[in-house]
């Protein structure tokens, strides 16, 4: 095709529109350019979890010890209030539900926890193993609710008597619980305890006796504060080595202060914290549980002292239900388990890579 101008049309007219046409094809590639940018980043965006959708965000659950300074309706009332997930009630001495009561009162407090829209997953029991008083009473009763897990009781060391001795006469009493609980397909759980003289808080001593059972009817509740306790960052090796058998989760903080007169523990002493302000790990432990794909409903502890003005200090560990009146007001308390729920939830998010 000839390049010269066509009739009645001059060489600088043409060179005009030639150069119109390149602004217009430039301005049309620019457009294109931005709305493929634009594009890219609402793409990042989307790929960017909502809160409410994350990729890995276990159930928080409050311990019900918590809630023994009232009774059981308004004890509900107040944990959705604070904003958890479920409450994990106990039936043992000192409870909510005495173990004397359970097949009557557990499936009402059970039924009461559903309805306000709250879980109610697993038990914390006095039952250390099949000769424990009404174990099988609680156990058939659980599963009849639904509940499949329940956080066993804790052995105790005889410093006088040979470990190793010991941890075999456990386990085979261990082994027994777990032939009860195979009947009615249920697990328990035994909490990893840092304190002096209970069996489980160096983790390696309960894996010993446990890691020849089955799981799915024996297993850890794997405390991360009693774990840093006892083994400082060396909870990591220590979570590694019970990753086939963590079935619950409890979270708790400490800080190590100056404690001289301490039993056992000598100059210093861990004294339990809001979550954050202490050395527990909560973000490697957190990604961790996200790297196992820990999906289970994660129980709070609140077991630190809050300072309300011109008084004594308060523990919100709290003791007996019938028997413990609560020293600070409900909107303080209210508010401490707000906040610990935030701090908690923020980490999650930041483990999932969503920015707190």
């Amino acid at each position: 095709m000839s390049n010269d101008p066509a009739p009645g049309v001059s060489n600088s007219a043409q060179a005009d529109k030639a150069t119109r046409r390149a602004m217009l094809q430039g301005v049309a590639l620019g457009t294109l350019a931005s709305a493929t940018a634009a594009d890219a980043q609402q793409q990042v965006q989307v790929q960017v979890p909502a809160p409410d959708r994350l990729d890995w965000n276990p159930p928080l659950i409050l311990f019900a010890r918590h809630l023994q300074w009232t009774d059981v309706e308004p004890a509900i009332a107040f944990a959705k209030e604070a904003g958890f997930d479920g409450i994990g009630w106990a039936v043992r001495g000192g409870a909510h539900i005495v173990p004397e009561d359970v097949e009557k009162k557990l499936p009402t407090v059970v039924e009461l926890t559903r309805k306000a829209g709250l879980s109610a997953p697993f038990l914390t029991t006095a039952i250390l193993d099949d000769n424990s008083p009404r174990a099988e009473a609680i156990i058939a009763t659980m599963k009849g609710v639904g509940m499949t897990s329940y956080r066993a009781a804790n052995f105790r060391y005889d410093y006088q008597r040979d470990f190793r001795t010991q941890l075999e006469e456990y386990s085979a009493r261990i082994g027994r619980l777990a032939r009860l609980n195979e009947k009615y397909g249920v697990t328990a759980l035994y909490h990893t305890h840092s304190y002096p003289g209970l069996v489980g808080g160096a983790v390696w001593d309960l894996w010993t006796m446990i890691r020849d059972f089955d799981p799915r009817f024996v297993g850890m509740n794997y405390d991360i504060g009693h774990a840093t306790v006892r083994g400082g960052p060396g909870w990591f090796e220590s979570a590694h080595l019970a990753r086939r058998l963590i079935g619950s989760v409890t979270l708790k903080d400490f800080q190590w202060v100056h404690f001289p007169s301490a039993p056992f523990t000598g100059r210093w002493s861990p004294k339990y914290c809001r979550p954050g302000e202490g050395i527990v790990d909560f973000q490697g432990f957190f990604a961790y549980l996200k790297e196992i794909n820990f999906r289970q409903p994660i129980e709070l502890y609140f077991e630190y002292e809050v300072y309300p003005p011109g008084k004594p200090p308060v523990n919100l560990l709290g003791t007996n239900f019938g028997s413990w009146k609560l020293e600070i007001p409900q909107a303080d308390l209210l508010a401490a388990m707000r906040r610990d729920l935030a701090f908690y939830r923020g980490v999650i998010r930041t483990v999932n890579g969503v920015p707190d």
